[in-house]
């Protein structure tokens, strides 16, 4: 399913405005996820990567073992923690795989070839399921769908480079601004690291903190210093709850002399809203008009 704004681990599509809204839309909780909802970008920082600083190759800790490992082997379908937590949905969730991947039901990333092939590649198993690969392969039999478990535990993990091997940075750093707007690395790219930075050839996800509204693109790519698209704009919004929930009424919403949708449309600061009583209500006055 190809999702037109934002997506759930498991492939369900929901609509930007209801990314961190409190009310959970996808059944996994992804558009709920700690990581992307918590206002202060550098304490999602300092939890993802705990006592790993190695300043020249960006790793992160295991939740409970505390071991450190590369950022590249979180999500990847393989369990490098010894506790499981770097293919956990809490972290894979928050991930944006490539066009050219399968995503696992936790939201870890394979390659699609490595997808309906028989072996397990996904930590869950999700990509060997057999309802999604006999319909994938075009099985129409009653034929059950064959599996062969992958040993994990034989497989040799990659090692963390030593601080000797040199660091490979290319190109001009490209500058984040914008007090409102949280930031995220997409395809394994080295962590944001707070610095009001970011490396080049590296993708992001923006969104913004609560109140705020994104006008713009919300993936971008920096490239040797300059962003690949428009830098967007993290513009304040107003709470919407009382005139769209309150049966008693019917709002119009207005903003710069254009007709907006009260429900869907950001309701920036200085938008009005036009109440009048829903049908079977009174009113004891003259009709309102709200400036938000």
């Amino acid at each position: 399913m190809e999702c037109i704004e934002r997506h759930c681990a498991y492939g369900a599509c929901f609509k930007r405005s209801q990314m961190c809204d409190d009310i959970p839309n996808c059944w996994d909780g992804t558009d709920e996820n700690w990581f992307e909802c918590f206002p202060d970008e550098n304490s999602v920082f300092e939890k993802l990567v705990g006592d790993c600083r190695n300043p020249n190759f960006p790793q992160f800790q295991c939740k409970e073992s505390k071991e450190c490992l590369l950022e590249s082997q979180q999500c990847n379908g393989v369990a490098d923690c010894s506790d499981k937590s770097d293919e956990s949905h809490e972290y894979c969730s928050r991930i944006l795989c490539r066009e050219d991947s399968f995503v696992c039901a936790y939201g870890a990333c394979i390659r699609k070839s490595e997808a309906c092939n028989h072996v397990v590649d996904c930590h869950d198993g999700s990509d060997e399921l057999g309802a999604i690969c006999k319909k994938w392969h075009n099985i129409t039999s009653n034929e059950k769908w064959y599996v062969e478990r992958r040993q994990i535990e034989h497989e040799t993990l990659i090692p963390i480079p030593t601080t000797e091997t040199k660091p490979q940075t290319t190109g001009k750093r490209c500058n984040v601004t914008g007090t409102a707007l949280r930031l995220r690395t997409m395809y394994n790219d080295p962590p944001y690291m707070g610095n009001g930075t970011i490396s080049h050839q590296t993708t992001v996800r923006l969104s913004c903190t609560q109140n705020h509204f994104l006008m713009g693109d919300d993936v971008n790519a920096c490239d040797n210093g300059q962003w690949k698209a428009p830098w967007p704009e993290c513009v304040r919004v107003c709470r919407r709850h009382t005139i769209i929930n309150d049966p008693s009424i019917r709002a119009s919403c207005i903003n710069d002399n254009n007709i907006i949708d009260c429900v869907s449309d950001p309701l920036v600061v200085g938008s009005r809203a036009i109440v009048q009583c829903a049908p079977g209500y009174k009113s004891s006055g003259t009709i309102a008009q709200i400036i938000l």
